[in-house]
């Protein structure tokens, strides 16, 4: 087996998904050749320190090295000897595989003095860098008469598309496509590999057959196997594919794959549901998941006009322009310049968050010249006196939030997370600065708050008011019937609300951002990922232990009357349930939940 540049210099190019899951996959196919005594070939690039007889010059590489001459081996050192950058993955590495280092593109004579030294007629290649080193291993493979095959699971690129295209018609000029169950079938056997293979590694296997298997088999192993639970990503916009990898996790979840279900001509894009549109533990299509990770009703909170209604006593005094006209809801009519300009004004556009979306003006009377007369915006005037860092930085607060009903459908359970973060502007806040860096702060600062140098000392009072804020608008939204429960169908969402403190003490809310943007950087990966697992632990225990709360507080408990009955469906446990449905009726991410 070859296994090419799985490198962490390179490694780091890859999605992080697409990376945890090749590699989980190679792992079996490593240890799988293992049983059947096939020598183990990385192939990886490494320089000399210095990048030493390197050419200047060199198309590919010479970029390193006139880098390293202006900064030094300290700073510039990818794919230098004696960094841990340029070895080879340690996860896969074990005592007497080989390595074949080479310092150009073409794995030439390193590989094929390995490959000669071992008498090696067939080889199976796997490795990333689909475009350059996997691609260019084969081609020297194959021009040496070594008969190929590569494993699709086991083969990435950073470029999706490029990827795609290789893996179909490119590495097929060269090599045999296989799977990680033909490769085991055909080194030792099934059953021979589940009988000596590692725990956590047949708990690997059971995810990756079930995504190659036929529907036919997976319907007939999931009826089979009532001690596992299955989850399935649908690929909606949300925390879905978030929650299925750290359900994954757990020893007892594997993942379940997913079919076309129907295009949305209207909006141009497809739905998928399980295979077979089976009823699976945890889907993020609410239609096919024994439990819904979107709020019914939740527009209420997630629309800037909407959220109003129910939270004004808690945010800035709010105006709407409808189409092109002030719409007056309170009597009050539009805004005056009276009303003050000693803080700039927001228009944001209902349905959107920032982007184009929000714009800032001087003075009331030059709002209609920046809305657009066919869409729907908010007007608000910034909090006059806004709790600033020591330095005298404009921040809010991102505090995000867990609302689950139980399939009682009226029983709605709020949690907040106890570990918030700010959002803080790189400028000292000036009320006649309308530049959005200075006015709209939305890039979150990388330290929590209470942690936050300059702004920790305000968290312990402004978590207390915004947790009974947040409290109170849940609690009206739901006695209100603006969410709705789902009768026998337990539901949750994890959100966002944001928050400012005045320098008075109060707490102002302006929007809540249902979905909230997570484990986007390094920085939040790792806290967001931990908070997104306490969420699930709540909502979706693990089997045999209650919930703990660990970084959330339960912040209240509400009583509802307004909920759907939903048809009865057959459970996965029992059997492989068949759910007829229309395009017409399927959830969305907007009103129709």
């Amino acid at each position: 087996m070859v296994v090419c540049d799985m490198q962490p210099d390179l490694l780091g190019s890859i999605p992080i998904d697409a990376r945890k899951a090749m590699i989980a996959a190679l792992k079996v196919c490593i240890d799988a050749a293992r049983q059947a005594h096939w020598p183990i070939i990385f192939t990886g690039l490494r320089f000399p320190k210095g990048y030493g007889g390197l050419e200047i010059h060199d198309r590919l590489y010479g970029g390193l090295k006139r880098l390293n001459i202006q900064m030094g081996d300290g700073s510039v050192h990818w794919f230098l000897e004696g960094f841990k950058g340029a070895e080879i993955e340690p996860s896969l590495v074990k005592k007497g595989d080989c390595v074949a280092w080479r310092q150009r593109h073409l794995p030439a004579s390193e590989l094929l003095e390995i490959i000669k030294s071992h008498n090696i007629t067939n080889a199976v290649v796997t490795g990333i860098k689909a475009g350059y080193a996997v691609q260019a291993t084969c081609q020297v493979l194959c021009n040496a008469g070594i008969q190929m095959s590569f494993v699709k699971e086991c083969v990435q690129d950073d470029k999706p598309a490029r990827l795609s295209s290789i893996l179909a018609h490119l590495l097929p000029i060269y090599a045999d496509a296989v799977t990680v169950k033909d490769l085991i079938e055909h080194t030792v056997g099934m059953a021979q590999y589940v009988q000596h293979a590692d725990p956590l590694l047949l708990s690997t296997l059971k995810n990756v057959v079930a995504v190659t298997a036929s529907p036919a088999s997976i319907e007939a192993k999931y009826k089979d196997d009532s001690t596992l639970c299955y989850c399935t990503d649908c690929g909606r916009v949300g925390h879905g594919a978030i929650f299925c990898q750290l359900l994954l996790e757990r020893p007892d979840w594997c993942r379940y794959p997913s079919e076309a279900w129907y295009w949305d001509h209207m909006r141009g894009s497809e739905y998928r549901c399980p295979v077979g549109k089976m009823v699976v533990e945890f889907a993020d299509e609410p239609k096919f998941s024994q439990i819904a990770m979107y709020l019914k009703g939740r527009d209420w909170l997630d629309e800037k006009d909407l959220v109003v209604g129910i939270a004004r006593d808690f945010m800035p005094k709010t105006w709407h322009i409808q189409r092109g006209n002030w719409l007056d809801l309170d009597g009050s009519g539009p805004p005056s310049n009276i009303e003050g300009q000693r803080t700039p004004w927001f228009v944001k556009e209902v349905t959107k968050n920032w982007g184009n979306a929000v714009v800032l003006c001087r003075k009331p009377s030059e709002v209609m010249g920046l809305v657009k007369r066919d869409r729907d915006y908010v007007v608000q005037q910034h909090v006059p006196d806004p709790l600033l860092t020591d330095d005298g930085r404009k921040a809010h607060i991102k505090f995000y939030c867990m609302l689950m009903c139980l399939e009682d459908g009226v029983t709605w359970q709020l949690f907040t997370y106890k570990e918030a973060f700010l959002s803080i502007s790189p400028n000292k806040w000036d009320p006649n600065d309308l530049s959005a860096d200075t006015q709209v702060t939305i890039l979150r600062h990388p330290v929590p708050v209470s942690q936050t140098k300059g702004w920790k000392q305000h968290w312990p009072d402004a978590y207390t008011k915004c947790k009974a804020g947040t409290a109170n608008i849940v609690r009206k939204s739901v006695v209100e019937g603006k969410l709705v429960g789902r009768l026998g169908q337990k539901q949750f969402e994890v959100f966002s609300a944001d928050w400012m403190m005045d320098s008075h003490g109060k707490a102002w809310l302006f929007e809540f951002n249902m979905s909230p943007a997570l484990c986007q950087h390094d920085f939040s990966r790792k806290r967001d990922r931990a908070m997104l697992r306490g969420a699930l632990s709540i909502a979706l225990p693990s089997k045999g232990q209650t919930c703990g709360l660990g970084l959330w507080d339960t912040a209240g408990v509400f009583q509802g009357s307004s909920f759907v009955d939903l048809p009865k469906q057959k459970t996965p446990s029992s059997a492989a349930a068949q759910v007829s449905v229309s395009s017409t009726k399927a959830d969305s991410n907007t009103s129709t939940l």
